[in-house]
């Protein structure tokens, strides 16, 4: 396709080359927004790894009831309310270490990160997938 083509296609439909081209923006925006947060996704292996070289908190955000149905070793239950609410006084002695927020499938943990991240919390991770993810991975569940 040359530039004649190009342009004959573009000025033909209007309508389908904006689409393309806010897209195409909004593709862009959100690479931009991934590399320049403070919240990333890591899958079981990467949190594993993060657990045992960095030192990592896991915080397991789901109820209680589901916590002890099974949870991944050493994470602590905190509720997602609470902490979308702002109290974060159980985690501020690990706001140095990096924190691996885990829900049921990783949406829920999405949000509260943010809400930590607008704390000063600086390491946040999300496990991708949530427990879920993690149980696909045939990593241990402990409970």
């Amino acid at each position: 396709m040359n530039a004649s083509e190009l342009t004959t296609f573009l000025s033909h439909h209007p309508y389908l080359s904006a689409a393309w081209v806010v897209l195409l923006v909004l593709l862009i925006a959100a690479l931009v927004q991934g590399m320049f947060s403070s919240i990333k996704r890591v899958k079981p292996q990467q949190a594993v790894f993060l657990m045992n070289q960095e030192g990592s908190v896991v915080v397991d955000i789901r109820p209680a009831a589901d916590f002890k149905k099974g949870h991944i070793a050493n994470a602590l239950s905190l509720s997602k309310d609470e902490l979308l609410k702002g109290e974060t006084t159980r985690l501020e002695k690990h706001k140095d270490a990096p924190i691996i927020l885990v829900c049921d499938a990783g949406h829920n943990a999405q949000q509260v990160a943010k809400t930590l991240s607008k704390a000063g919390f600086k390491s946040l991770y999300v496990l991708s997938g949530g427990l879920q993810g993690w149980r696909d991975a045939g990593m241990p569940v402990k409970g």
